[in-house]
């Protein structure tokens, strides 16, 4: 008896050892990854991009959020967006399918909006999530979960990262470049979150007489960086911002174990300074100081913080809602 117990209680000291080490790897390599990160924005090279031409309208449908206008849509923690301008149609992230359904979310939008997604010119990875690349196998093999666009589709993809899995031509972006007529990419800005370092890029489009269309998927790479990166690259002024910022105050959509891990593993500077209402305040101090229209999704962004700016910002803001159309310039 004795024995048994001396053997149990040895045993339940190596666990607590064991998480112990595991837990203080993480914050080390967070850490170092954070030093790595900054070190590199710190060296970043200036690439200023000119515009060829400038779109009349921005046509943005959320075909994936959390959000939705009608109740026949599928709703998630994911981002798929359908961009559409007088020039090109853009595919920009492709969902989560959280329930690993036979039928994505996605699929399921896109059959009862009737549109075709092999129409589209581009498809746009902002990042290598899962909640935008289709789910954990699609991140995990680095693919995104298209499979029911048509056999033989070889739509282009414009991606931050390799995708060493994706069966269609995939051009890796490296810094700020032009990809569509009227539009261009921020290139990837890298961001150490608590779960491991992750690379976001933004989509800007030049809409004509009003300024940039900036579209982000998760804005991991923070607003500040990302703004930064625009007006060191781009001439003309940020008209709007359409997406998610990663703004789960006082709470996010997923959880881990018990965790809010949208705000505690996924954005912040750390699990003991995570992202606040005072991140929330100084964004939107900055649009209204910059007349910048809002189109934000509900992904990883809190519906308090959602009404909250709905409140401030009045019809400056639209809420995305997946099945509903935004334009802009029409």
């Amino acid at each position: 008896m004795y024995s048994a117990i001396r053997l149990f209680t040895r045993l339940i000291a190596l666990l607590v050892i064991a998480a112990v080490a595991v837990i203080a790897f993480l914050f080390v390599r967070h850490h170092t990854g954070a030093e790595q990160v900054e070190a590199q924005w710190s060296d970043r090279e200036m690439a200023p991009v000119e515009f060829d031409t400038a779109a009349r309208s921005v046509s943005i449908t959320p075909l994936v959020n959390w959000h939705a206008s009608d109740h026949r849509f599928a709703t998630e923690p994911g981002v798929s967006l359908l961009i559409e301008t007088d020039r090109s149609i853009i595919l920009f992230d492709a969902g989560f399918n959280q329930g690993d359904d036979a039928r994505s979310p996605l699929e399921r939008n896109v059959r009862i909006m009737s549109r075709k997604l092999e129409n589209a010119d581009l498809i746009f990875l902002s990042h290598r999530h899962r909640d935008h690349m289709g789910g954990v196998e699609a991140e995990r093999d680095g693919r995104l979960a298209l499979d029911f666009i048509a056999d033989g589709d070889k739509t282009p993809v414009v991606s931050p990262t390799a995708l060493p899995a994706e069966p269609r031509p995939v051009t890796e972006i490296f810094q700020p470049s032009r990809i569509a007529p009227g539009i261009a990419t921020t290139g990837p800005i890298g961001r150490q979150l608590f779960m491991g370092r992750i690379d976001e890029q933004a989509m800007v489009i030049n809409l004509e007489g009003r300024g940039l269309v900036v579209i982000v998927g998760c804005g991991h790479q923070t607003i500040e960086k990302l703004v930064r990166r625009i007006e060191e690259t781009f001439e003309e002024p940020i008209y709007a911002i359409v997406g998610d910022l990663h703004f789960p105050v006082p709470e996010g959509r997923l959880s881990f174990l018990g965790v809010d891990a949208q705000r505690y593993f996924a954005s912040g500077e750390s699990p003991f300074d995570p992202v606040g209402w005072r991140d929330v305040d100084a964004f939107a101090d900055w649009a209204e100081a910059n007349d910048v229209r809002l189109l934000l999704g509900g992904h990883d962004t809190s519906d308090d913080v959602l009404t909250m700016l709905a409140d401030r910002f009045g019809d400056s803001f639209k809420p995305l809602r997946v099945g509903e159309p935004q334009c802009l310039g029409c």
